[in-house]
């Protein structure tokens, strides 16, 4: 799993990682290590989402649009 985080295209750039406690594809462990494997100068932020699985984009996607609309830079949609 290591070398897909290997890329240059993470060099020097912010990560949002978005991950649930109850992820039976990826252990909520392996959180931890994920940093660790990025190319140096790469800043990751870890969003724990207590209670959710895999696919956080379906279960979980009103909380997934707050976290993208906080993290990136720019204007937000305003209702």
């Amino acid at each position: 799993m290591a070398y897909a985080y290997q890329s240059d295209a993470f060099d020097r750039h912010k990560v949002l990682h978005l991950h649930g406690t109850d992820d039976r594809v990826v252990a909520y462990a392996a959180a931890s290590n994920i940093p660790v494997l990025l190319p140096d100068g790469t800043h990751v932020e870890l969003v724990t989402i207590e209670d959710a699985g895999h696919d956080l984009t379906i279960s979980q996607a009103t909380l997934i649009l707050e976290e993208l609309d906080r993290f990136l830079p720019g204007p937000t949609v305003q209702d």
